[in-house]
């Protein structure tokens, strides 16, 4: 018996549809077929618009249905608030911004093209719960930024303020629309409220609020790191210098710091460096919200080893220096698909093992696409339980550690349930050959049929479980194992930093960790 608790069937006929297929048909769309979510999709969007629409066009919409679902998944709408993404970590808030105006820009040129028979379904279906998706996220996204430069008391956090206020417009805009839709066949199906929930349920739901801010009467210049909260209006009282320390990470070969107006003036300036492995994107302006500075690393300028380069931004008023950090190897001592630590981060995608091990046809498989990053790895036979079997299936994944010592390890898991009320979700953890520790993944307190949970309550809401465990590392090339115990669990990425080394504030975590080619 499949039973689903949907609300409104209006906006998720998408999710209904492939639920009730793979009801109709667990053998072809479930548990065994692995990994077969995108074929079902693609025939999905070609059933409802493959009659009017190039096979371009629905490979487009198709692609639209999988990133607005994605940003959905990523956290609940409802209950999504200006705390959730962080406005500069990892640059989390700026890249779902850019993803969120990509789906609107393809959802509209589609709609452009739609065929006029086709105009009621394609809006119903695709148009607004992608549109009214995108538009919800991105007010939250500006409210936090709004927020976050006002703190700072910079002059663009009033253009995020007015950025909240049309967004709140275009959904109520976009509501209208859609109950007009088919001579009003829908009028009232989307009067429910759906921004800023604080309880199960619509009372007392809550706009972001948003902020304005007045600038110095004075020209005022804030330098800052565009990843960080650290900035500088390079006085000698507040300091006047930031430093930059991405370009240890393999990966990095460019970092972007913001040139700031926090007055009510305009400020003109200029940029400089002698170091011979930087370059600049600019060298001169005048800001009147914000300039971008982008600082190129050129490794193959440099000698091997650490380095640090200084690029200078001065105004009539004041001089600030910005400090870059930057790493070259030429040759690395650790095996190749070696995850490397920059920063006091690790960073690894399940999917992304260096080994596996499979026990009587029994191990890990891959997942694609699933969770929040993409990927995951799940034990088969889904509901086999490993505990008692003498050897048992792993996934070994290889890192280079910088120092010797303890480490938090985070394991990002899917949010699901327990397979047995004695709620349990165990899983073995191996460093470097010695004993298996066994840890639960879900807390002491969980239970999933209670609804005062607040572990299952968190877990829903943010479509994760995040469990942290300390682990001993050895400084330089480290193993680690998972052992496949209890069933359900997920595994979907694995962070690591040393213990007394905080991550800073984020919701998706820091990006993968570089590795040995």
């Amino acid at each position: 018996m499949w039973i689903a608790n949907i609300g409104d069937i209006c906006f998720l006929e998408y999710p209904l549809c492939f639920f009730m297929d793979m009801a109709y048909d667990m053998d072809k769309w479930g548990a065994q077929a692995v990994n077969q979510t995108d074929e079902w999709s693609r025939s999905w969007v070609n059933h409802q618009f493959g009659s009017g629409f190039s096979q371009e066009d629905c490979r487009l919409i198709d692609r639209i249905l999988h990133q607005y679902t994605q940003i959905n998944h990523n956290h609940k709408p409802e209950v999504m608030n200006v705390d959730v993404y962080h406005p500069v970590h990892f640059g989390e808030t700026q890249a779902l911004l850019e993803t969120t105006k990509q789906i609107m820009a393809d959802a509209r040129k589609l709609l452009g093209r739609c065929p006029p028979e086709l105009t009621d379904a394609f809006w119903e279906l695709v148009y607004y719960p992608a549109c009214a998706s995108a538009n919800h996220c991105q007010m939250w996204l500006y409210a936090g930024l709004d927020r976050f430069y006002a703190s700072q008391g910079r002059m663009e956090a009033n253009q995020y303020a007015h950025a909240v206020r049309c967004c709140i417009g275009q959904d109520r805009m976009l509501t209208e629309q859609y109950h007009t839709l088919d001579g009003g066949r829908f009028s009232g199906m989307a009067l429910s409220e759906h921004v800023g929930f604080v309880r199960w349920c619509e009372d007392g739901n809550l706009y972001p609020p948003f902020i304005a801010v007045e600038g110095a009467n004075k020209p005022r210049l804030l330098v800052a790191d565009a990843r960080s909260d650290a900035f500088t209006i390079g006085t000698r009282w507040s300091g006047d210098t930031i430093e930059l320390k991405y370009g240890l990470n393999q990966n990095v070969n460019q970092v972007e710091v913001d040139l700031a107006c926090g007055s009510r003036v305009a400020v003109s300036y200029l940029v400089e460096t002698d170091c011979p492995w930087l370059s600049l994107s600019r060298s001169h302006g005048c800001v009147k919200k914000k300039d971008v500075l982008t600082i190129t690393i050129h490794r193959e300028r440099m000698e091997p080893g650490v380095h640090q380069g200084t690029v200078t931004v001065k105004t009539v008023y004041n001089a600030c220096r910005i400090l870059v950090w930057a790493e070259k190897r030429e040759s690395w001592d650790y095996p190749v698909g070696t995850f490397v630590e920059a920063n006091h981060i690790l960073c690894m995608e399940a999917a992304h093992f260096a080994a596996k091990g499979h026990v009587k046809n029994a191990g890990y498989q891959i997942l694609s696409p699933y969770g929040r990053t993409g990927s995951a790895i799940k034990a088969f036979p889904v509901m086999t339980d490993f505990t008692a079997w003498p050897e048992k299936p792993w996934a070994e994944y290889r890192f280079a550690a910088q120092q010797e010592g303890a480490y938090t390890l985070e394991l990002y898991v899917a949010p699901s349930n327990t397979a047995t009320m004695e709620h349990q979700m165990n899983i073995g953890i191996q460093m470097n050959g010695g004993e298996m520790e066994v840890h639960n993944l879900v807390g002491p307190d969980f239970a999933s049929l209670k609804l005062d949970c607040k572990e299952w309550d968190t877990a829903v809401r943010d479509n994760i479980r995040i469990r942290s465990v300390t682990v001993s590392c050895r400084k330089g090339l480290n193993q680690l194992r998972l052992y496949a115990m209890s069933p359900m669990a997920v595994m979907e990425r694995l962070v690591l930093h040393p213990a007394d080394e905080p991550l800073p504030q984020s919701y998706l975590g820091p990006p993968e960790s570089w590795q040995v080619k």
